[in-house]
């Protein structure tokens, strides 16, 4: 049986669904993340808490904008490459998808890593080094941040990989689908395309063949064979001799 996106509508309509929702929300959450780093780089209290950050935090926000802000481009992409049929749109982004969706996977791993190593931080180790109110401004949403059940935190991880390997999956069918309807198109064009047809006119005797029975060819004749044909009354030199 054929693939079918949620196993009753076509495909193409799978694909334009998840390429819409993926350039929205994605690149919805790339505009929070770098609007956010903004204001921490900008701001004048927002670079004291840019600055009272650890450094894993900060690379943890930077990565995770350019890899939305990827997705995003990626999806837009495959949203006009299904809209107009173009299997090349559609292909690149495919590849571009796999690499995302790797990319989705290492960044939910890193994202679990570095919840439960906040989780795992007590309020005496934050402010060992550092008093400052900044520091202890971070220290308490780390301790905000253990209230977060883990549950939620796991979900939040794994459902957009599980989302994302089923985009993985549609679009791939979805490609062998085009290929499918490419063949198909080039089959019924070679089957409507006129046979060779010889022209008329001519000489007949010049188009047949020389074996074609309904023909008479002159020096097929036994009459003109060599050694047969002779005029009459012809007698050999030989035997007028005295």
């Amino acid at each position: 049986m054929a693939a079918k996106f949620l196993f009753c509508l076509p495909l193409r309509l799978g694909v334009l669904l998840f390429t819409l929702f993926q350039f929205l929300v994605c690149g919805g959450a790339a505009g929070l993340l770098w609007w956010l780093l903004y204001i921490l780089r900008t701001d004048e209290q927002g670079k004291e808490s840019w600055d009272a950050m650890p450094q894993y935090f900060r690379i943890t926000l930077i990565v995770a904008g350019a890899i939305y802000t990827i997705a995003s481009l990626v999806g837009l992409l495959g949203f006009l490459g299904a809209i107009f049929k173009k299997n090349g749109f559609v292909k690149t982004y495919f590849t571009l998808l796999c690499t995302v969706f790797l990319l989705q996977i290492a960044s939910s791993i890193w994202y679990l890593v570095t919840f439960y190593k906040a989780r795992g931080e007590s309020g005496d180790d934050c402010l060992k080094n550092d008093n400052s109110p900044e520091r202890v401004a971070f220290c308490n949403a780390l301790e905000q941040l253990k209230t977060v059940p883990q549950g939620w935190a796991i979900a939040g991880a794994i459902v957009p990989v599980v989302i994302m390997a089923y985009c993985v999956y549609v679009v791939h069918h979805y490609i062998k689908r085009l290929n499918q309807q490419k063949f198909e198109k080039e089959q019924r064009y070679h089957k409507s395309a006129p046979s060779y047809t010889p022209g008329k006119g001519g000489n007949k005797e010049e188009t047949h063949p020389l074996t074609q029975p309904t023909v008479t060819y002159p020096y097929s004749d036994s009459v003109n064979a060599f050694g047969t044909n002779k005029a009459a009354g012809y007698t050999p030199v030989a035997s007028q001799r005295v």
